[in-house]
């Protein structure tokens, strides 16, 4: 598939997000690395149905969520952002680069970015 068609094709976002029974992958190495901490506040950005910050708020972490499906209020900045699987749902690379621009923009701290990739396109070397 080639960048421009993978820049065209239409994904409902909203149906990307999993329901999940305990932390995300990312999240929680994000806990057992030290970088989420219970004296920060957190941004999930891009929480999906919010389970991530349900966790996190039951474990005691001043944690709030952001999504423009699920969670559409207003963003706040935050010591810790973190932007969990958000980029392989968005279809185009000028979304992507806005919403990684935005959540960067509310991070006091650490950004913290996980996302799953599709293998490098050989022929041109350009990987959304």
């Amino acid at each position: 598939m080639t960048p421009t068609q993978l820049d065209q094709r239409t994904i409902p976002r909203h149906k990307a997000a999993l329901k999940r029974n305990e932390l995300s992958l990312p999240m929680a190495a994000t806990i057992d690395g030290g970088i989420l901490q219970h004296h920060h506040t957190h941004l999930d950005y891009g929480c999906g149905r919010g389970d991530d910050v349900r966790f996190l708020q039951a474990m005691g972490v001043r944690s709030r969520g952001y999504d423009p499906y699920y969670f559409p209020r207003i963003k706040k900045a935050a010591d810790i952002v973190t932007l969990i699987y958000v980029l392989s749902t968005i279809e185009t690379l000028m979304v992507r680069c806005e919403a990684l621009i935005s959540a960067y923009h509310l991070t006091r701290k650490t950004l913290v970015v996980s996302a799953i990739t599709p293998a490098i396109d050989q022929s041109c070397g350009y990987c959304l």
